[in-house]
């Protein structure tokens, strides 16, 4: 007897509609840059009517903050999906963020305004930032313990990861010497 596949599950309407609206602000805001978006466009970009965003959004700081609420839960969902591989602490630490950091930043860096809607987190979404470094940390503390380390010293290694990693990025040029620079810090922080 064979057996049906079960159907895949399905979003609400509602997130959708939400997903929809947060890929064409990307689009919108990468393209014409944070300011200069309008809701008219990413309304339009989106294919839906002006009032049916005003449904979801208020304005494009909450279409923004929507956004980067969802991008740091997949860069934090991707760290800790992959700091669960078999490996070296080297190579598992490289892979874990090629996929929760560096693609993403590929993504930004590939775009005429990607840099302006990097640089506004700290005036648009610090709270969501620093909730994504909270989590970060405790990911890579337990990443840490499970590599030997005692949970005081993962958590100090996790957090001057954490700031190594913040430091370099608002000192990048580019992602390919951003990516040389994480692999210096992986390098240090593995002999710690």
């Amino acid at each position: 007897m064979t057996q049906t596949p079960s159907p895949a599950p399905t979003m609400s309407p509602t997130l959708e509609r939400e997903t929809l609206i947060l890929e064409a602000s990307f689009k919108v805001f990468t393209r014409y840059g944070f300011t200069r978006s309008t809701m008219d466009d990413i309304a339009r970009e989106a294919g839906i009517s002006r009032p049916a965003l005003y449904l979801l959004f208020r304005n494009k700081k909450d279409i923004y903050r929507a956004f980067a609420e969802r991008m740091t839960r997949q860069m934090t969902d991707g760290l800790e999906s992959q700091l669960k591989a078999e490996g070296t602490a080297q190579d598992v630490l490289t892979r874990a963020f090629q996929v929760s950091v560096i693609i993403p930043m590929h993504m930004f860096a590939g775009t005429e305004h990607g840099h302006e809607l990097l640089d506004m987190k700290s005036s648009l979404a610090a709270d969501i930032m620093e909730a994504m470094y909270v989590r970060e940390q405790q990911i890579l503390t337990a990443f840490f313990v499970r590599h030997g380390k005692d949970s005081q010293t993962a958590s100090r290694i996790a957090d001057l990861m954490i700031d190594a990693l913040e430091g370099a990025k608002s000192r990048m040029r580019d992602v390919d010497g951003f990516e040389v620079k994480l692999q210096s810090i992986i390098g240090l922080v593995v002999k710690l």
